[in-house]
């Protein structure tokens, strides 16, 4: 793949679109139940229980409701730790191959959905992922500064999520020292080291927390089946040439190949941890058969072309669910998002379909780089705004209800709400109240928000159940 002025303009739309999709909903999706709930609670209490929590009141100045603040610093930690990973993989695939993987990387949306949730797990997936390459640089070049980058990265990432990092450090390079030729240099940069001294450093000054609560994923926080759900559906349109990479990798590994040692070995410990890092690997082995795709020989090109077409029929039937679904719970303008979506996603796809037919490179590119990106601009600007509607707002009206106990006085209580959903007991407690105070003052009104209860519990649970029993009262001073 040369890099000429028309694979220049086309790779710098897709960055442009994918930096358009990044800053897209960041602020109007509320809160997600778990884990970003409980760090927006850590840094309103501005009681921090990791060094991620404490990041983020400080990008968010303390604010909670300031939910770009609370986002921002994982988008940022994300695209750098995009922009490291190309830096390193330069080495180690070449330039072509470079390019294609980081193409493919920004078509995932399995990763935008990392980059616009503020929790550790995109944390993880740029560390852990950088602490893999920079192993793998290491085997090829070991330097002082591919020693010094492994170490950092692992480090933290170890720091930041213990049990899956654990996992993924301790048994990967055990496999590459078992398996490569260069194996053997794994003893000098002894990555196992770093490992349990971060463990020992964080057990003895008290910090060590096995399951962290600031992820979603990772080894005992998850269900494997929800797991692979999400990373296999952020590739779907591409997942016929991984699913090549893999069986071509797995015949390789009989004579030895190193790329199939590499990064088949990382996929499968990845796989087995629950790492973030799988996305990493994942994007590897599809752009490397996007490129052998079109070589004379290749063997894998009639399944690649089954599973498009099969991709290509099935999600005829998924728009028009999705259009239905629609219409019947929103109405026309839930068909009409629906529509776009759909007609958007399957054009794209049938684009694909053409291209890996007739082997031509331009309609593959095409496809395969826009159907996510263009996909996920249309579902933030048209589908999300109703699912965040039926999420969020029509949740917080079933648990708030509206009394008049005489002219001066309105009381909102709330019903009973599912403790899961600690979420919608945030919003009730710091948006609420404020959007009935700013409804009033508009309407030259003015009421006074008096709570009658305070949550003042620093533990997750007591916090919860105290809330649900709050009833905030509302003077109207006449």
């Amino acid at each position: 793949m040369k890099w000429t002025l028309d694979k220049q303009l086309f790779t710098g739309l897709a960055i442009i679109v994918f930096l358009f999709n990044c800053t897209l909903i960041t602020d109007l999706a509320w809160l997600w139940q778990g884990s970003e709930t409980r760090l927006a609670n850590e840094v309103e209490l501005q009681q921090y229980s990791s060094p991620i929590s404490w990041i983020l009141g400080q990008f968010s100045a303390g604010d909670p409701l300031n939910l770009v603040g609370l986002r921002l610093p994982g988008l940022l930690v994300g695209l750098l730790g995009m922009l490291s990973m190309l830096l390193i993989l330069r080495k180690i695939l070449g330039n072509s191959l470079t390019l294609l993987f980081f193409l493919v990387l920004m078509n995932n949306y399995f990763l935008m959905g990392l980059l616009k949730v503020a929790t550790a797990d995109i944390w993880s997936f740029a560390l852990q992922s950088i602490g893999v390459l920079s192993i793998i640089r290491f085997l090829k070049t070991p330097t002082i500064f591919w020693r010094i980058i492994s170490y950092l990265a692992i480090g933290l990432a170890v720091w930041i999520q213990p049990i899956t990092a654990t996992l993924l450090f301790l048994l990967l390079p055990a496999l590459y020292y078992i398996t490569t030729k260069k194996g053997k240099q794994l003893f000098s940069l002894n990555p196992w080291a770093v490992v349990i001294a971060v463990l020992a450093i964080l057990y003895f000054s008290g910090q060590l927390r096995w399951l962290s609560t600031d992820h979603y994923l990772g080894w005992g926080q998850s269900q494997i089946g929800l797991f692979l759900f999400v990373i296999f559906v952020g590739a779907l349109p591409l997942l016929g040439f991984l699913l090549a990479g893999l069986v071509a990798s797995a015949k390789n590994i009989r004579q030895s190949e190193e790329f199939s040692l590499l990064f088949l070995s990382w996929f499968g410990v990845a796989l087995l941890t629950q790492s973030p890092s799988i996305v990493v690997v994942m994007s590897i082995f599809i752009a490397r058969h996007i490129q052998d795709f079109f070589h004379k020989n290749y063997p894998y090109g009639k399944y690649i072309q089954l599973y498009s077409t099969l991709h290509l029929i099935a999600f005829f039937f998924v728009a028009a669910f999705l259009m239905l679904g629609g219409f019947f719970i929103f109405r026309g303008t839930g068909f009409r998002s629906g529509l776009a979506f759909s007609f958007v996603y399957w054009v794209l796809s049938f684009v694909l379909v053409i291209g890996i037919y007739g082997r031509n490179r331009r309609f593959v590119y095409a496809g395969a780089f826009l159907t996510i990106l263009l996909t996920t601009t249309l579902f933030c600007l048209q589908v999300f705004p109703l699912l965040e509607n039926q999420r969020m707002h029509r949740r917080v009206l079933g648990a708030i209800e509206e009394r008049k106990i005489d002219p001066d006085w309105i009381i909102y209580q709330e019903k009973e709400v599912s403790k899961e959903a600690d979420n919608v007991l945030f919003y009730l407690q710091y948006q609420a109240p404020g959007t009935v105070q700013e409804e009033a003052e508009a309407n030259q009104v003015g009421l006074k928000v008096i709570p009658k209860a305070t949550a003042d519990s620093t533990d997750v649970v007591g916090w919860r159940d105290n809330f649900v029993k709050r009833i905030f009262e509302l003077k109207k001073e006449i």
